[in-house]
């Protein structure tokens, strides 16, 4: 069962930091998106921003838990 366990922690390791890389990756692409387009980027990049640093606190403050994967949860309608 810890085999087990390590697994499914080792991959919630591995899927968090990636997507909180993306997350903050998309702060900068945001910000290319719309002055190239010409309008507001002030204010997508700052959600963008905020849903990083959400999320990136969360992590730190609890690591694998609960509130970090609420935050990373997908939801897939059938």
């Amino acid at each position: 069962m810890s085999i087990e366990s390590d697994d499914l922690a080792n991959l919630r390791d591995n899927h968090q930091q990636a997507s909180r890389r993306a997350l903050w990756v998309h702060v900068p692409i945001a910000i290319a998106v719309g002055m190239i387009r010409g309008t507001d980027w002030l204010m997508p990049a700052m959600l963008m921003a905020a849903m990083a640093i959400a999320a990136t606190a969360s992590w730190r403050m609890t690591g694998n838990g609960l509130s970090t994967r609420l935050l990373f949860r997908c939801r897939r309608d059938g």
